[in-house]
């Protein structure tokens, strides 16, 4: 009858040999193979359907379908969401209607321990004195579904100036970061060298480590000095000393000395180079001060 024969017109058969490759962190070729004319019923394919699912780890799922041309075996999907595993599946059209889809390929399928996450270089608006916003880009290979980053921050140098002031016994620290997050925004210690390191945790174990990337976070004003001291050469002058400042939190140019006595005015502030002691001399005799 004419139904049955506008019913065999409809494929019988799915796209063949389909494949998906990620080609960006965005963008993913798909292609398949011509449905043959004995499956398509010696009929006309008007148009093929790509099928796209995705499932994220907050638990949001959705589908999406893109159409194109019958005489093409390709397609780019564009405009994909960084870091998440799409499933794939081509079917066919005639005139009559659509045929069966193929069955779903993933968009990778390399390695867990390719799947590394590479952090760019931190940018100096990323960095303050105290602080650092570290970024990094997902794997580009996304053979499983990542579940979450640990993030590496590690004291670069341990014999480095401001290393006393770095809290904690083995000065390096791990940190979790969910799946949908690639930035980590971290307090520090000023003028200080550091590295980061990222590696990802997926459904099936653990990625290997990225390459570390190195980063000093810039200079603050430092701590007090310590030890201050004064010892009387003669009934007009004291030699003062000090020690450098616990957190020197950067590079130390010089000191400003204040020395008053006790029933008058200030002195004028006594500028001194990068030393520890200084000579006071003019003094009042049998006078105390206070420095």
């Amino acid at each position: 009858s004419d139904g049955a024969d506008e019913a065999g017109c409809v494929p019988s058969g799915a796209p063949r040999n389909v494949a998906a490759i990620t080609i960006a962190t965005t963008s993913v070729n798909v292609s398949w193979d011509q449905i043959p004319s004995i499956a398509r019923n010696d009929d006309i394919i008007i148009t093929y359907e790509v099928k796209y699912s995705w499932s994220l780890g907050n638990g949001q799922i959705g589908t999406n379908y893109v159409n194109t041309s019958g005489d093409t075996n390709q397609l780019v999907l564009n405009r994909l969401q960084e870091c998440v595993q799409y499933s794939i599946s081509v079917r066919a059209y005639t005139n009559q209607g659509p045929g069966p889809f193929s069955g779903e390929v993933l968009d990778s399928s390399l390695n867990i321990n390719a799947q590394v996450p590479q952090p760019p270089d931190v940018p100096p608006n990323a960095l303050t004195a105290t602080s650092a916003n570290l970024t990094w880009s997902c794997p580009l290979e996304k053979n499983y579904t990542i579940i979450s980053y640990s993030v590496n921050v590690t004291l670069d140098n341990p014999y480095s100036v401001n290393a006393d002031c770095v809290h904690g016994q083995n000065r390096s620290y791990y940190f979790t970061v969910p799946a949908y997050q690639r930035y980590l925004y971290i307090s520090l210690v000023p003028f200080t060298s550091y590295s980061f390191a990222v590696l990802v945790y997926t459904t099936e174990g653990e990625g290997a480590l990225s390459v570390p990337r190195l980063f000093t976070t810039l200079q603050a004003p430092p701590t007090s000095p310590l030890n201050i001291s004064a010892s009387v050469l003669s009934y007009s002058s004291l030699l003062v000393s000090w020690t450098p400042p616990k957190c020197s939190n950067g590079v130390i140019s010089g000191y400003t000395v204040m020395y008053t006595p006790s029933s008058g005015f200030p002195s004028s502030p006594y500028n001194v180079s990068n030393v520890t002691s200084l000579l006071l001399q003019n003094l009042l005799n049998n006078t105390q001060y206070l420095i």
